[in-house]
């Protein structure tokens, strides 16, 4: 519900994605459509802001939400962001910096498959941008594409995944941490060999020093390593730290070139060290993982 300036951020839309389509969306009527982001705009009365954003975060734990409000109370933002909210925009806005706010979100957040649409509720509006196809006939393609895989699922047997299905590409890479913990855990458990430490060094753009370091074994333990022989489960379950973040930075950046260069980058809330050398201890790799939700979640 944004008012008079509606038509001015479609505008702006229009030329950030290919296909533009609005539909009347009563907020009452029961939702069967899930949205990628949600704004709560400067029309909504004031006590409705909070236990809309409860209700939306009750929704969706993942969905982001932004608040477009000309409330400057630190207590009601304060209070906003406890109930969920992503972001807060003071009114009156620019409609250039929301829809620079809006593209860090959507890159942040899960890449979308082909068939669903991106949609964005504005209180009573609902903005539909999808690659050219009415959101009637992208409901129904999706209904039946799940139909055919889970035909596809019953008839066919399922193929125990491998590491080595995910070194092919950083593509690949970063869908090794929506595999399943168990298989994650089997991976450390079977020891990961020389020859897969190969393809990391690869995929990676490390080197054998910058790997030492990484997995506190001296450089020349790596290069005696025969390429058929294992590491031991401690180093082992080292790589699968460094995979696993790597596979969610490469989520969260939206590909590896830009995740590998902010890897390389000092950061302020890292002390003023590289991710890359952050992630040399435990401690480390936990506040570059931190740092990473941050800037999925917009908390630049």
């Amino acid at each position: 519900m944004l008012a008079a300036n509606t038509k001015e951020l479609s505008a702006q839309l229009s030329r950030e994605f290919s296909e533009v389509t609005t539909e009347c969306w009563k907020a009452g009527r029961p939702q069967d459509i899930k949205s990628d982001l949600h704004i709560i705009g400067p029309d909504l009365r004031q006590e409705k802001v909070i236990p809309t954003a409860k209700s939306i975060r009750k929704q969706s734990e993942a969905v982001p939400i932004i608040a477009i409000r000309p409330e400057n109370s630190l207590p009601f933002k304060l209070a906003l962001f406890d109930a969920g909210l992503d972001d807060y925009v003071r009114a009156p806005y620019h409609a250039g910096e929301l829809l620079r706010r809006i593209r860090v979100f959507l890159k942040r957040t899960k890449r979308l498959e082909a068939y669903r649409p991106v949609t964005f509720k504005m209180a009573d509006l609902l903005f539909d941008y999808h690659r050219g196809m009415p959101l009637e006939r992208a409901t129904f393609y999706r209904k039946r594409k799940d139909a055919a895989r889970l035909s596809h699922a019953e008839t066919t047997t399922e193929k125990k995944p491998m590491l080595q299905d995910f070194l092919a590409s950083p593509r690949a890479l970063a869908r090794l941490q929506h595999l399943p913990l168990q298989d994650r855990i089997q991976f450390v458990q079977a020891d990961i060999s020389k020859v897969q430490l190969a393809e990391i060094k690869k995929i990676l753009h490390f080197d054998y020093d910058l790997l030492s370091r990484l997995l506190l074994i001296t450089e020349r333990s790596l290069h005696l390593k025969k390429e058929n022989q294992v590491f031991s489960p401690g180093v082992s379950d080292r790589i699968m730290a460094i995979l696993e973040l790597y596979s969610f930075g490469y989520e969260v950046m939206g590909g590896s070139a830009d995740f590998h260069e902010w890897m390389r980058q000092p950061q302020e809330k890292l002390l003023g060290y590289s991710p890359l050398i952050s992630i040399m201890t435990h401690p480390g790799l936990l506040a570059v993982r931190s740092a990473l939700n941050n800037i999925q979640y917009g908390h630049l």
